[in-house]
């Protein structure tokens, strides 16, 4: 069941659905139109109807009245999971998943993507947020496209509207290159504070002047958990705005001490360019074991691949990796990439009075890092696997469950959609035992 709007639509008409029903007497079936107020149905049964819903087709009924659609989703227990708005490009991206109550369920996204020519858009539907027309609209899967004369300030148009419908964490992210007014659009609301913030600027030509640092950027963004800065920062910034992120990701931290250091907060940090010696890294590993800190769980130092790194030993009792005491592989949830299994194999470890344990490596690959790297769970890929084997049963479960109590009468969609998550975990976990498998012990994983 969808709801696709036309050119013109206003919030009277759009309560109304056009069903058709067969006259009766059985000699004839001339459909008769007939109106149906779906927003009148209780509930219980109005939620059954979204559930049906895509969610571009969610996203669509929103343009109608943004007072209606925000009584009717929280009626119907619809809520937003997150929202992700890039401005990577010339062209930004917006995106929401939302889903129906507040326990693992049914999930939905949909996407407005503007685009640069309207010759690539086969439609000429229009959308209108207040007084704004956006014109030249097509849906394709779970994507709208637009072509917007200023697609910056649309974007924040559209944004406002979806936040005000669906109110939820945001991630922001920004090419300072691909921006064209960055103070304006921090000036809106919406983009004020976010969850989230991934914000970078490519050098295209030495000429190139820089809107922001760092510093300017978070006196107009307020980030409440992580934040990846790939931008430069010259001088000494305000450490409170940083200080209790959960990840932080920072280009240029040389004016960062080693005092600043120790006063970090966060569970994953990364500085890629800093002026720490060996000695203040080793500094920095023995302030971590005479500490109570039990958040701390990855500090990633960049490194130039032709300097030397040796802790030192004698301020504390460095060990050579036993397999008795830990795995082989660390795993850093931080990553979403292959790299997220760390071989430490190499690296050297201290046990801290607690029973915390910390290893500290040099690691080459495509960059060269020095890691301290704690491990609050010193079997973690044997953890991992039991957690994915539980997803797998649970989903078998609800597969048996469909076909038991449904028989034939199985509806296709819900079972196709368990049944695709059942698989998915079932690769997950294949690939979790080829891993294994591919280890030269595994017994130290």
């Amino acid at each position: 069941m969808g709801f696709a709007p036309g050119k013109d639509h206003g919030a009277d008409q759009t309560r109304d659905l056009i069903l058709y029903k067969t006259s009766a007497g059985g000699q004839s079936s001339q459909k008769m139109p007939s109106r149906f107020r779906i927003f009148e149905l209780p509930d219980v049964v109005l939620k059954d109807v979204f559930q049906n819903f895509r969610g571009v087709e969610i996203l669509d009924l929103s343009f109608t009245s943004t007072r209606l659609m925000k009584r009717v989703f929280r009626s119907v227990g619809l809520r937003a999971v997150s929202h992700t708005v890039k401005f990577e490009d010339t062209y930004p991206l917006i995106s929401t998943i939302v889903k129906f109550g507040s326990a693992e369920g049914n999930e939905q996204s949909f996407v407005w993507k503007f685009v640069e020519d309207k010759k690539s858009i086969d439609s000429d539907k229009v959308r209108k947020v207040k007084c704004h027309r956006f014109d030249n609209c097509s849906t394709k899967d779970n994507t709208i496209f637009c072509q917007y004369h200023n697609p910056e300030f649309g974007a924040t148009v559209i944004f406002n509207h979806i936040f005000k419908c669906f109110p939820a964490p945001l991630n922001l992210h920004l090419k300072l290159n691909s921006i064209r007014n960055l103070h304006a659009l921090f000036l809106n609301d919406c983009f004020s504070k976010c969850e989230k913030l991934d914000v970078w600027y490519v050098e295209q030509d030495e000429n190139d002047d820089l809107v922001e640092d760092l510093t300017g950027i978070l006196e107009m963004v307020d980030v409440k958990k992580e934040l990846r800065a790939l931008v430069p920062q010259q001088c000494e910034m305000d450490i409170e705005k940083i200080r209790d992120l959960e990840v932080l990701t920072i280009q240029d931290a040389e004016w960062m001490s080693l005092p600043t250091l120790y006063s970090l907060n966060c569970r994953f940090g990364s500085l890629l360019n800093h002026k720490f010696s060996q000695f203040d890294i080793s500094d920095f590993a023995e302030n971590w074991y005479n500490s109570t800190d039990r958040k701390l769980v990855k500090m990633q130092f960049g490194w130039d691949e032709y300097r030397r790194f040796f802790p030192m030993i004698d301020n504390l009792n460095w060990q050579e990796w036993d397999p008795k005491t830990r795995s082989r592989y660390f795993y850093d949830s931080s990553e979403c990439s292959n790299s997220n299994r760390i071989d430490c194999s190499k690296g050297l470890d201290i046990t801290r009075p607690d029973g915390l344990i910390a290893t500290i490596l040099r690691q080459d690959a495509f960059d060269c890092n020095i890691l301290f790297l704690v491990w609050h769970d010193i079997h973690p890929e044997t953890t991992r696997l039991a957690v994915l084997s539980e997803k797998l049963n649970l989903q078998n479960k609800k597969l048996a469950s469909i076909l038991g109590n449904r028989k034939e009468q199985v509806v296709e969609k819900e079972f196709r959609e368990t049944f695709t998550l059942a698989l998915a975990k079932q690769t997950e976990i294949t690939e979790e035992i080829k891993l294994w498998v591919d280890t030269e012990d595994i017994n130290a994983c």
